[in-house]
C-alpha cells in the first residue's frame, strides 16, 4: 500500500540526516494515510456506545478493514523494501522483520478480541469492547512509533545505500504489484491525508499513466473525501473539469 512520493535532489547522504529531505521518500505518503485511518478509527471506537450493537458491529467491520490494510502494507514492505535492503546490506532488515512479526501477532490478537466482542451478549459486550479498544489504542501507538522510525532511520539507510533512480525503480515495482481495487482503496484514504502539492503530484502521475477517459472516471472516486473547493482546485491544477 504505497504510492509515489516526492523525489528530491540532495548532494550527499550526510546532508540528508536530521531535518533534511530524502532522495526519494519511500514511506511518507502511505504513512500519512495510515496515521489518519488508524487514529480516525481509534477516535470512532472511543465515541461508540458499547450498548449500541449496530454501532459496535460497524466499528468491528471498520477494524477488520484497517487490519487487512495494515497486513497488506507490511507484506508490500517486506517483499520489496526489506528484500532490497538485505541484498545491499546483510542484516539490514532484521530489526524491521522482527517488528513486523510483532505487529502481525498484535493484529491476530485484535482479531480474536473482535470476535469476542461479536459473540458477546449485551451484559458482556461493554467489557469485551473495552478490552478491544484499549488493545487497539496500544497497537496504534506502537505503529506510530514504528512508522516514524522507518521514515527517520530506515529511509536514511536506503539513501546511503541506493541512488534516487534505484529507489524510484524499487518503489515503482512495488506499486505495479498492487491490484487496482486495493490501490483505489488506498488512494481514497491517502488523498485527503496528504498536502495539496503531494496530491497534485500524485494525481498528475496517475493522469500521465492512464487513458484520458479512465482518468476522468477515476478522479472523482479517488477524491470522494475532499471538499468541493479542494476538488475544483485539483481539477484546475490537472487541467480537468471539476
Amino acid at each position: 500500500m504505497h504510492t509515489l512520493t516526492n523525489e528530491t535532489t540532495s548532494p550527499t547522504p550526510s546532508t540528508r540526516r536530521g531535518i533534511a529531505l530524502p532522495f526519494f521518500d519511500l514511506y511518507g505518503d502511505i504513512h500519512r494515510a495510515l496515521r489518519v485511518a488508524m487514529t480516525d478509527l481509534l477516535a470512532g471506537m472511543g465515541r461508540t456506545d458499547p450498548a449500541d450493537a449496530r454501532a459496535v458491529l460497524a466499528r468491528l467491520d471498520e477494524l477488520e478493514g484497517m487490519l487487512d490494510a495494515m497486513a497488506s502494507h507490511i507484506a508490500h514492505e517486506a517483499t520489496f523494501l526489506h528484500v532490497a535492503l538485505e541484498r545491499r546490506l546483510a542484516g539490514g532488515a532484521i530489526r524491521l522483520d522482527i517488528e513486523h512479526a510483532e505487529h502481525a501477532r498484535a493484529m491476530e490478537e485484535l482479531k480474536e478480541l473482535a470476535e469476542g466482542v461479536r459473540g458477546a451478549d449485551s451484559p458482556r459486550r461493554p467489557a469485551s469492547y473495552r478490552a478491544l479498544y484499549l488493545r487497539y489504542a496500544a497497537f496504534v501507538g506502537e505503529s506510530l512509533v514504528h512508522m516514524s522510525d522507518e521514515e527517520l532511520t530506515t529511509q536514511a539507510l536506503f539513501d546511503d545505500l541506493f541512488t534516487a533512480a534505484e529507489l524510484h525503480a524499487l518503489h515503482a515495482a512495488l506499486l505495479a504489484s498492487i491490484p487496482p481495487p486495493e490501490m483505489m482503496r488506498t488512494l481514497q484514504i491517502m488523498i485527503p491525508a496528504i498536502d495539496v502539492a503531494s496530491r497534485t503530484r500524485l494525481l498528475a502521475g496517475a493522469k500521465a499513466a492512464m487513458p484520458p477517459e479512465a482518468f476522468a472516471a477515476f478522479l472523482p472516486v479517488a477524491c470522494a473525501a475532499l471538499s468541493v473547493d479542494e476538488v475544483a482546485f485539483l481539477a484546475r491544477q490537472l487541467g480537468e473539469s471539476a
